[in-house]
């Protein structure tokens, strides 16, 4: 719909930025996104820890801010970034599912980087979760179990790749 050659109602857009295909479908006001829409392929860079990640969105949006449900995938090669789930002014919010290889685990004497493959909780590992890293000692482990908060919470198991008498694997409660 428009008014006066100027997009005004319900509509699409197709276009590209930066050599993506994009579409919006959704609510136009004076020529601007407003109120709802869906976006497909949508550049975006998202802020997340220390991270700033160019990816892809597709997804819900509300007067052109990402909000609602939708899928973020990282699209260049400085990290490894999937997320789909909830989102909130443009930031990941509420529950969700991450793979990110990059994952940074604030433990309390030391951050440990790694790959995390599960579900999330306003951008933390929370519920259920697979994480895998590497001790001071350069020996890799996994950890596989629950998480709340971004920190190993409840039934897990704790399993180093090479376990010899310096390493103690550990399965139970954290």
């Amino acid at each position: 719909n428009c008014l006066d050659g100027i997009p005004n109602g319900n509509g699409c857009i197709q276009g590209e930025i930066n050599g993506n295909l994009f579409e919006y479908t959704g609510e136009f006001e004076d020529g601007n996104l407003s109120g709802n829409g869906s976006v497909t392929n949508y550049p975006y860079t998202l802020s997340y820890e220390e991270y700033d990640i160019e990816g892809l969105y597709t997804g819900e949006i509300i007067d052109g801010v990402i909000t609602g449900n939708g899928q973020f995938n990282d699209n260049s090669n400085d990290i490894d970034f999937s997320y789909e789930g909830e989102w909130l002014d443009g930031k990941i919010s509420g529950s969700g599912k991450l793979i990110c290889d990059q994952y940074i685990v604030h433990f309390k004497d030391v951050d440990r980087i790694g790959q995390y493959d599960g579900a999330t909780l306003n951008g933390l590992a929370d519920g259920e979760g697979v994480f895998k890293a590497q001790n001071d000692d350069n020996v890799a482990y996994e950890y596989n179990g629950l998480w709340k908060n971004g920190l190993f919470n409840g039934y897990g198991e704790f399993i180093y790749e090479e376990n010899n008498e310096n390493f103690v694997n550990q399965v139970g409660n954290f």
